[in-house]
C-alpha cells in the first residue's frame, strides 16, 4: 500500500465536488499532514507490530511522507490515517465535517489501542 492510497481514501471521504485548485492544495498539504500522523502514531504502530509478531518498520519520524512511498505502518492503520488526513485537509473549509472525520479517527485509533494488551514492567525506585 502506498501513501497515495491513503490520500485517495481521504479525498473520497471528503466527498465534495472539488475544483482543480482545491485538489492541488490538498496534494501539496497531504504529505506534511500524513507525516504528522506517522510521527504521532509511530509508538502505537511499534506496539501493534510487536503484539502481532510483525517485523519492526524502522520508522524514526518525519514531517513529510512522500505520496509515492510505501505506507510504513501496519495495514491496520490505513483507515485511521485516511480519517485523520481527510479531517485535516478540510479543517479550515468545513469544520463540522472535519470534526466528524476526526471523531472517526479517534475511535479507530482507540480501537487499535484496545487491541494491544498491557505489559507489566518493574518499577525502579529512584529515591
Amino acid at each position: 500500500m502506498k501513501n497515495r492510497d491513503i490520500y485517495e481514501t481521504a479525498i473520497h471521504l471528503i466527498a465534495q465536488p472539488m475544483e482543480d485548485e482545491r485538489l492541488e492544495d490538498y496534494a501539496v498539504r497531504a504529505p506534511y499532514l500524513l507525516g504528522g500522523f506517522l510521527y504521532e502514531n509511530s509508538h502505537l504502530d511499534a506496539s501493534y507490530r510487536q503484539f502481532c509478531g510483525l517485523e519492526p518498520h524502522g520508522f524514526i519520524g518525519a514531517i513529510y511522507a512522500d505520496l509515492d512511498n510505501d505506507f510504513p505502518f501496519a495495514e491496520r492503520f490505513s483507515t485511521p490515517a485516511g480519517y485523520y488526513l481527510a479531517a485535516m485537509l478540510v479543517i479550515d473549509e468545513d469544520g463540522e465535517l472535519s470534526d466528524r472525520l476526526f471523531a472517526m479517527f479517534c475511535d479507530s485509533i482507540s480501537q487499535i489501542s484496545k487491541e494491544i494488551p498491557g505489559a507489566s514492567e518493574s518499577i525502579t525506585n529512584i529515591y
